[in-house]
């Protein structure tokens, strides 16, 4: 079956004393599914480390969490769009293995799978 996207969370351990809290949880990436030449692709949605966190490399670790899982569902490739005036997020996205396309619309080789 062809699912609609997934959301990957990360919790922190709770402590002791936090038994009776709700869970904190600690990063968030939200992907949908979509096709780019023909062939299964993500595209990541939203991306949310906590900002306690941020530099820890959290973000890191579940963009590999999730490229592990699409590519074992066969998906080839992972689309993000970066807004001009975010070098935060744009260095993220390089960092992690993206490629830097400067593009004026969305193209027409890419179909978005709303289910």
């Amino acid at each position: 079956a062809f699912e609609a996207g997934t959301v990957f969370v990360s919790y922190r351990r709770r402590k002791k004393d936090d038994r009776h809290k709700p869970e904190p949880f600690t990063s968030l990436i939200r992907c949908v599914n979509t096709t780019y030449d023909g062939e299964f692709a993500f595209e990541v949605r939203d991306v949310w480390v906590n900002p306690e966190l941020r530099g820890q490399r959290m973000g890191c670790a579940m963009m590999l969490h999730a490229f592990v899982h699409y590519s074992s569902k066969q998906f080839k490739n992972g689309i993000v769009y970066v807004p001009q005036g975010m070098p935060g997020a744009d260095a993220f996205f390089q960092k992690v293995g993206f490629r830097r396309q400067v593009q004026e619309r969305l193209p027409g080789r890419i179909r978005r799978h709303m289910y």
